[in-house]
């Protein structure tokens, strides 16, 4: 088992620090940076419960017990990331950011089918058509014009287009960094910089206003959020 030390793991990774064993298993390569997802077999023990023992968890994904955004998942270290479904014996889990961590929150089937994605950055393909770069390394294509760099995406298992979310005044969103990570905010402005300045958002976050760097939100809705989120 690939590992690491439990005192130097990623915040996302939700195992105890200082009891139950000195080592966690590291996420494979994959969909999400190792710095911000936990490893499928964490998600199973310590998140959810589901299991007593990393054996009894590497056991049931090795069997295909457990889906992630509804495909089933054998590598018991498949990184688990932001707004993924983890889906075991019915039941449907998704990933929000917090400050303690990724916390899984139990969501209706309905809920569990929508994966929300951010629009990264765009390439033009053959036949003038643009590709979508997602936040997860997910592509599709599209229209030109049809979406623009931070909207969000919420896409069904086919990758088909359920909703669109527009990063614009008046847009809810989730602080995924920062000291204000896993909060809703109503986005202001946004104020993108030409050259090599940094793009930053004006937030409306309780009866305060902050500056954010445009990559630590993420809309989640129009008045608000599309899934279910607390």
């Amino acid at each position: 088992m690939v590992r690491v030390k439990r005192i130097s793991a990623p915040a996302t990774f939700p195992v105890p620090r200082k009891t139950g064993g000195r080592f966690a298993p590291t996420p494979s390569a994959g969909p999400h940076s190792k710095s911000e997802c936990a490893p499928l077999l964490t998600v199973i023990r310590d998140a959810l419960k589901l299991a007593s023992t990393a054996k009894e968890a590497r056991a049931a994904i090795v069997l295909g017990k457990v889906t992630v955004n509804g495909a089933v998942r054998k590598d018991y270290r498949f990184p688990v990331g932001i707004f993924d479904v983890v889906g075991v014996a019915g039941e449907h889990y998704r990933a929000l950011p917090t400050a303690s961590g990724l916390a899984f929150m139990k969501t209706p089937k309905k809920d569990a089918e929508l994966k929300l994605y951010r629009v990264e950055n765009k390439t033009v393909v053959r036949g003038g058509r643009v590709q979508m770069n997602l936040s997860d390394g997910t592509n599709i294509l599209a229209d030109a014009g049809a979406y623009a760099t931070g909207d969000t995406l919420a896409l069904k298992p086919d990758l088909k287009v359920a909703a669109h979310v527009k990063r614009a005044k008046g847009a809810v969103c989730v602080l995924i960094r920062g000291r204000n990570i896993g909060k809703l905010a109503v986005i202001e402005s946004v104020n993108l910089v030409r050259g090599t300045g940094e793009n930053t958002a004006n937030l409306r976050l309780g009866d305060s206003v902050i500056q954010v760097p445009v990559n630590t939100i993420f809309v989640v809705g129009d008045k608000e959020p599309i899934i279910k989120m607390e």
